[in-house]
């Protein structure tokens, strides 16, 4: 039998795995997540999962992966840069974005989980600021772990007490501009060395 024909405007086999895994990590504990539970509420068979991933933790690689979109990527990029107008924070794909970092920080989750969105956060801030976390010295990873730490700890406090992130307020309070600047100092003495 042929695969199914992808028809325009309707969400793809990926799409609809990774919006039924999101689904299901708002109420089941991540360890307790089975194929068999995803494809059944992404409307799927387990031959449509096993043909784009390998396992449940290759889903939710993807996943986290997928969650870092631009919309994201470019927000800390204004609020470290001291933008005030985040309008795009009001925009129905970043608070996905923000809802979906909160799920993977909060108690449904797991410390590998965790330590994905932790690396892709990591990355993208040393991306934003050409920082190579490769060179980082003892200190650097911990004034790292450190920020990125606190991060994770406000999308777990909103995602365990249902609240929504007030994101807008976070990145107006002056954090993300010290974040950025201490980032930037990293950076500095990066090149310094170089």
């Amino acid at each position: 039998m042929p695969r199914p024909k992808y028809k325009k405007n309707e969400k793809t086999a990926v799409d609809k795995i990774e919006d039924a895994f999101w689904k299901l990590l708002e109420t089941t504990r991540y360890s307790c997540i089975t194929v068999a539970q995803v494809v059944k509420l992404a409307g799927l068979n387990r031959n449509s999962f096993y043909y784009h991933f390998e396992n449940m933790d290759d889903l939710a690689h993807t996943a986290v992966t997928d969650t870092m979109n631009p919309a994201a990527i470019s927000v800390m990029v204004d609020a470290m840069n001291g933008k005030e107008d985040l309008a795009v924070t009001r925009t129905p794909e970043f608070k996905q974005s923000v809802e979906r970092f909160c799920l993977i920080a909060g108690k449904n989750s797991s410390y590998g989980l965790r330590t994905m969105l932790t690396d892709a956060l990591e990355q993208a801030w040393c991306k934003i600021v050409h920082v190579d976390p490769a060179k980082f010295t003892k200190k650097d990873k911990v004034i790292v772990s450190y920020l990125l730490g606190g991060t994770l700890s406000v999308f777990a406090y909103c995602a365990d007490n249902n609240i929504e992130v007030p994101m807008e307020e976070i990145l107006h309070s002056g954090l993300s501009k010290r974040v950025h600047e201490t980032l930037l100092e990293i950076a500095a003495e990066q090149n310094a060395v170089a």
